[in-house]
Protein backbone atom coordinates (compact mmCIF):
# COMPACT_ATOMS: atom_id res chain seq x y z
CA UNK A 1 0.00 0.00 0.00
CA UNK A 2 1.41 3.36 -1.07
CA UNK A 3 1.47 6.30 1.30
CA UNK A 4 -1.48 8.68 1.28
CA UNK A 5 -1.46 12.45 1.08
CA UNK A 6 -2.98 14.42 3.96
CA UNK A 7 -3.52 18.16 3.83
CA UNK A 8 -4.10 18.66 7.55
CA UNK A 9 -5.57 17.12 10.70
CA UNK A 10 -7.94 18.84 13.14
CA UNK A 11 -7.77 17.07 16.48
CA UNK A 12 -10.78 18.60 18.28
CA UNK A 13 -13.37 19.21 15.58
CA UNK A 14 -16.98 19.91 16.55
CA UNK A 15 -18.47 20.91 13.18
CA UNK A 16 -17.97 17.81 11.05
CA UNK A 17 -20.17 15.16 12.58
CA UNK A 18 -21.46 14.24 16.04
CA UNK A 19 -19.45 14.81 19.22
CA UNK A 20 -15.79 15.77 19.37
CA UNK A 21 -13.95 14.41 16.36
CA UNK A 22 -10.57 14.18 14.73
CA UNK A 23 -11.05 15.46 11.18
CA UNK A 24 -8.59 14.33 8.52
CA UNK A 25 -8.46 16.47 5.40
CA UNK A 26 -7.21 14.26 2.58
CA UNK A 27 -5.62 15.80 -0.48
CA UNK A 28 -7.26 15.83 -3.90
CA UNK A 29 -10.79 16.44 -5.21
CA UNK A 30 -12.54 15.80 -8.56
CA UNK A 31 -14.53 19.06 -8.24
CA UNK A 32 -13.33 22.63 -8.38
CA UNK A 33 -16.10 24.47 -6.55
CA UNK A 34 -15.79 28.22 -7.03
CA UNK A 35 -16.88 28.76 -3.41
CA UNK A 36 -14.43 26.25 -1.88
CA UNK A 37 -12.55 27.72 1.10
CA UNK A 38 -10.00 24.88 1.08
CA UNK A 39 -9.10 25.04 -2.60
CA UNK A 40 -5.49 24.10 -1.80
CA UNK A 41 -6.75 20.60 -0.92
CA UNK A 42 -7.86 20.27 -4.56
CA UNK A 43 -4.30 19.73 -5.79
CA UNK A 44 -3.36 16.01 -5.90
CA UNK A 45 -0.17 14.53 -4.46
CA UNK A 46 0.47 17.47 -2.16
CA UNK A 47 0.52 17.71 1.63
CA UNK A 48 2.20 15.35 4.07
CA UNK A 49 2.62 11.68 3.26
CA UNK A 50 1.62 8.99 5.76
CA UNK A 51 1.45 5.24 5.63
CA UNK A 52 -1.85 3.81 6.90
CA UNK A 53 -0.16 2.73 10.12
CA UNK A 54 1.51 6.11 10.64
CA UNK A 55 -1.76 7.99 10.22
CA UNK A 56 -3.57 5.56 12.52
CA UNK A 57 -0.95 5.93 15.27
CA UNK A 58 -1.14 9.71 14.97
CA UNK A 59 -4.90 9.95 15.43
CA UNK A 60 -5.59 7.06 17.83
CA UNK A 61 -4.08 9.14 20.63
CA UNK A 62 -7.36 11.10 20.73
CA UNK A 63 -9.55 8.03 21.28
CA UNK A 64 -10.31 8.87 24.92
CA UNK A 65 -11.76 12.24 23.86
CA UNK A 66 -14.00 10.61 21.27
CA UNK A 67 -15.28 8.01 23.72
CA UNK A 68 -16.14 10.66 26.31
CA UNK A 69 -17.98 12.86 23.81
CA UNK A 70 -19.72 10.43 21.41
CA UNK A 71 -17.29 11.40 18.68
CA UNK A 72 -14.86 9.67 16.37
CA UNK A 73 -13.06 10.23 13.08
CA UNK A 74 -14.27 12.25 10.10
CA UNK A 75 -12.74 11.47 6.71
CA UNK A 76 -12.82 14.76 4.82
CA UNK A 77 -10.85 16.77 2.29
CA UNK A 78 -10.52 17.70 -0.44
CA UNK A 79 -12.27 14.42 -1.12
CA UNK A 80 -11.57 11.07 0.58
CA UNK A 81 -12.59 9.21 -2.59
CA UNK A 82 -9.69 10.89 -4.42
CA UNK A 83 -7.50 8.28 -2.65
CA UNK A 84 -9.97 5.39 -2.32
CA UNK A 85 -7.66 2.42 -1.72
CA UNK A 86 -5.61 4.23 0.92
CA UNK A 87 -8.59 5.69 2.76
CA UNK A 88 -10.40 2.33 2.69
CA UNK A 89 -7.48 0.57 4.39
CA UNK A 90 -7.39 3.33 6.97
CA UNK A 91 -11.16 3.05 7.58
CA UNK A 92 -10.86 -0.72 8.07
CA UNK A 93 -8.17 -0.19 10.69
CA UNK A 94 -10.35 2.33 12.52
CA UNK A 95 -13.39 0.06 12.45
CA UNK A 96 -11.33 -2.77 13.96
CA UNK A 97 -11.15 -0.50 17.03
CA UNK A 98 -14.89 0.19 16.89
CA UNK A 99 -14.38 3.87 16.08
CA UNK A 100 -17.32 5.91 14.77
CA UNK A 101 -16.51 7.00 11.20
CA UNK A 102 -18.03 9.86 9.22
CA UNK A 103 -17.41 10.15 5.48
CA UNK A 104 -17.57 13.80 4.35
CA UNK A 105 -17.82 13.54 0.57
CA UNK A 106 -19.17 15.04 -2.65
CA UNK A 107 -19.79 11.40 -3.70
CA UNK A 108 -18.36 11.91 -7.18
CA UNK A 109 -16.85 8.46 -7.43
CA UNK A 110 -17.66 4.99 -8.71
CA UNK A 111 -20.38 2.74 -7.36
CA UNK A 112 -17.68 0.13 -6.79
CA UNK A 113 -15.87 2.52 -4.45
CA UNK A 114 -19.08 3.27 -2.57
CA UNK A 115 -19.79 -0.44 -2.10
CA UNK A 116 -16.30 -1.05 -0.72
CA UNK A 117 -16.89 1.47 2.09
CA UNK A 118 -20.46 0.52 3.01
CA UNK A 119 -19.70 -1.58 6.09
CA UNK A 120 -17.22 0.88 7.58
CA UNK A 121 -19.08 4.22 7.50
CA UNK A 122 -21.52 5.18 10.27
CA UNK A 123 -22.62 8.52 8.84
CA UNK A 124 -22.36 9.72 5.25
CA UNK A 125 -22.21 13.52 4.99
CA UNK A 126 -22.80 14.32 1.32
CA UNK A 127 -22.34 17.82 -0.07
CA UNK A 128 -24.92 18.67 -2.72
CA UNK A 129 -24.11 21.80 -4.74
CA UNK A 130 -26.93 22.16 -7.32
CA UNK A 131 -29.57 20.10 -9.12
CA UNK A 132 -29.51 21.84 -12.48
CA UNK A 133 -26.62 20.18 -14.32
CA UNK A 134 -25.58 23.30 -16.23
CA UNK A 135 -25.46 25.40 -13.08
CA UNK A 136 -23.67 22.61 -11.23
CA UNK A 137 -21.01 22.56 -13.93
CA UNK A 138 -20.61 26.34 -13.65
CA UNK A 139 -20.17 26.03 -9.88
CA UNK A 140 -17.92 22.97 -9.79
CA UNK A 141 -16.47 22.40 -13.30
CA UNK A 142 -18.20 19.01 -13.26
CA UNK A 143 -21.51 17.31 -14.04
CA UNK A 144 -23.79 16.25 -11.19
CA UNK A 145 -25.57 13.33 -12.86
CA UNK A 146 -23.36 10.63 -11.36
CA UNK A 147 -23.45 12.33 -7.94
CA UNK A 148 -27.25 12.29 -7.73
CA UNK A 149 -27.32 8.70 -8.99
CA UNK A 150 -24.74 7.74 -6.37
CA UNK A 151 -26.82 9.15 -3.51
CA UNK A 152 -29.75 7.00 -4.61
CA UNK A 153 -27.46 3.99 -5.02
CA UNK A 154 -25.97 4.50 -1.56
CA UNK A 155 -29.39 4.91 0.05
CA UNK A 156 -30.68 1.74 -1.61
CA UNK A 157 -27.61 -0.25 -0.56
CA UNK A 158 -27.90 0.85 3.08
CA UNK A 159 -31.50 -0.37 3.10
CA UNK A 160 -30.77 -3.56 1.17
CA UNK A 161 -27.97 -4.57 3.54
CA UNK A 162 -29.89 -3.39 6.61
CA UNK A 163 -26.98 -1.25 7.73
CA UNK A 164 -27.22 1.18 10.63
CA UNK A 165 -25.57 4.05 8.77
CA UNK A 166 -27.41 7.21 7.80
CA UNK A 167 -27.13 10.04 5.28
CA UNK A 168 -26.75 13.71 6.09
CA UNK A 169 -27.05 16.15 3.20
CA UNK A 170 -24.90 19.28 3.44
CA UNK A 171 -25.67 22.37 1.40
CA UNK A 172 -23.83 25.69 1.14
CA UNK A 173 -26.23 28.64 0.96
CA UNK A 174 -24.62 31.26 -1.31
CA UNK A 175 -26.59 34.54 -1.38
CA UNK A 176 -27.96 35.20 -4.85
CA UNK A 177 -26.61 31.92 -6.27
CA UNK A 178 -27.89 28.84 -4.40
CA UNK A 179 -30.85 30.36 -2.54
CA UNK A 180 -33.52 30.59 -5.26
CA UNK A 181 -36.95 29.04 -4.73
CA UNK A 182 -36.77 26.29 -7.35
CA UNK A 183 -33.47 25.00 -5.93
CA UNK A 184 -34.78 25.10 -2.36
CA UNK A 185 -37.82 23.07 -3.43
CA UNK A 186 -35.70 20.49 -5.25
CA UNK A 187 -33.35 20.16 -2.29
CA UNK A 188 -36.27 19.61 0.08
CA UNK A 189 -37.84 16.95 -2.15
CA UNK A 190 -34.47 15.25 -2.59
CA UNK A 191 -33.94 14.98 1.17
CA UNK A 192 -37.54 13.91 1.79
CA UNK A 193 -37.09 10.92 -0.54
CA UNK A 194 -33.92 9.59 1.10
CA UNK A 195 -34.96 6.53 3.14
CA UNK A 196 -31.95 6.67 5.47
CA UNK A 197 -32.04 10.45 5.88
CA UNK A 198 -30.52 11.84 9.10
CA UNK A 199 -30.59 15.59 8.53
CA UNK A 200 -30.09 18.50 6.17
CA UNK A 201 -27.19 20.65 7.30
CA UNK A 202 -27.24 24.20 5.93
CA UNK A 203 -23.88 25.93 5.77
CA UNK A 204 -23.46 29.67 5.13
CA UNK A 205 -21.15 30.67 2.28
CA UNK A 206 -17.85 31.90 3.68
CA UNK A 207 -15.32 33.93 1.66
CA UNK A 208 -12.34 33.46 3.97
CA UNK A 209 -10.58 31.13 1.55
CA UNK A 210 -10.46 33.66 -1.31
CA UNK A 211 -6.80 34.51 -0.68
CA UNK A 212 -5.90 30.88 -1.47
CA UNK A 213 -7.66 31.28 -4.83
CA UNK A 214 -5.63 34.38 -5.63
CA UNK A 215 -2.41 32.64 -4.63
CA UNK A 216 -3.07 29.48 -6.68
CA UNK A 217 -5.21 30.64 -9.61
CA UNK A 218 -4.90 34.43 -9.57
CA UNK A 219 -8.66 35.04 -9.39
CA UNK A 220 -11.73 34.58 -7.22
CA UNK A 221 -15.07 34.51 -9.05
CA UNK A 222 -17.24 35.32 -6.02
CA UNK A 223 -15.42 38.50 -5.01
CA UNK A 224 -18.66 40.51 -5.02
CA UNK A 225 -20.80 37.95 -3.18
CA UNK A 226 -21.46 38.62 0.50
CA UNK A 227 -20.97 35.98 3.16
CA UNK A 228 -24.03 34.01 4.19
CA UNK A 229 -25.81 34.81 7.45
CA UNK A 230 -27.98 33.00 9.96
CA UNK A 231 -30.93 34.86 8.45
CA UNK A 232 -30.18 33.29 5.07
CA UNK A 233 -30.30 29.84 6.64
CA UNK A 234 -33.52 30.63 8.50
CA UNK A 235 -35.13 31.70 5.21
CA UNK A 236 -34.20 28.30 3.76
CA UNK A 237 -35.61 26.53 6.81
CA UNK A 238 -38.92 28.40 6.64
CA UNK A 239 -39.40 27.45 3.01
CA UNK A 240 -38.89 23.76 3.85
CA UNK A 241 -40.99 23.74 7.01
CA UNK A 242 -43.87 21.88 5.36
CA UNK A 243 -41.65 18.81 4.84
CA UNK A 244 -40.79 18.45 8.54
CA UNK A 245 -37.16 17.70 7.76
CA UNK A 246 -34.51 17.59 10.45
CA UNK A 247 -32.55 20.74 9.58
CA UNK A 248 -29.26 21.74 11.22
CA UNK A 249 -27.17 24.90 11.00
Amino acid sequence: MKNGYVHSIESMGTLDGPGIRTVIFFQGCPLKCIFCHNIDTNIPNQGKQYSVDELFEKVIKNKEYWEQNDGGITLSGGEPFAQPEYVLEFAKKLKDKDIHIVMDTCLKTTKKNIESFLRYIDLWMISIKEFDNKKHTELTSSSNEDILENVKFLDDKISELNLESNIRIRFVVIPGITDYDELIEKLGDFCYNINNFESLELLPYWSQGKNKWYEIYGEYKLENVRDGTKEDLQKFERKLKHLNLNIKY
